[in-house]
């Protein structure tokens, strides 16, 4: 039996703080900080690339807008994140209907730990792997 995707559901639809023609604004719950917005399409789609231009231009001015918001009142910035990730199930923590999240964040938040663990992993871009990427994706 095939269940309804949780974005798709009137229940969250109902619980946002902002909606717009094509796309809605909710606290995430659960969250990752205080004050974590997603920004949804209405209609399901996966990826990024799915979204119709209506659908890119409202979700970019909502996140603008609310970036703002919270920079001003929540924290001293944000952290714009998208994930899409074919290979995950669906659980409370990932859904496959496409969403971008707004993290609060701050000096010294819960997710500096993290910040310099990923620091590790950056690498110098080479001009082997620079060429390699462009011809892949020219």
């Amino acid at each position: 039996m095939k269940t309804e995707c949780a974005f798709c559901s009137s229940e969250v639809v109902g619980r946002a703080i902002e909606t717009g023609r094509v796309s809605f604004v909710l606290l995430s719950s659960p969250r990752l900080a205080r004050g974590h917005l997603l920004v949804i399409p209405k209609r399901h789609v996966q990826t990024f690339a799915e979204l119709t231009p209506d659908e890119i231009t409202e979700m970019t001015a909502f996140l603008a807008i609310y970036q703002k918001k919270v920079g001003e009142k929540i924290a001293a910035g944000t952290e714009i994140r998208q994930n899409y990730r074919p290979d995950k199930k669906d659980t409370r923590t990932h859904l496959s209907h496409f969403h971008f999240n707004l993290i609060p964040r701050s000096t010294g938040d819960e997710f500096e730990a993290g910040d310099s663990q990923r620091r590790l992993l950056y690498q110098d871009l080479s001009e082997v792997e620079k060429k390699e990427i462009i011809n892949l994706l020219g």
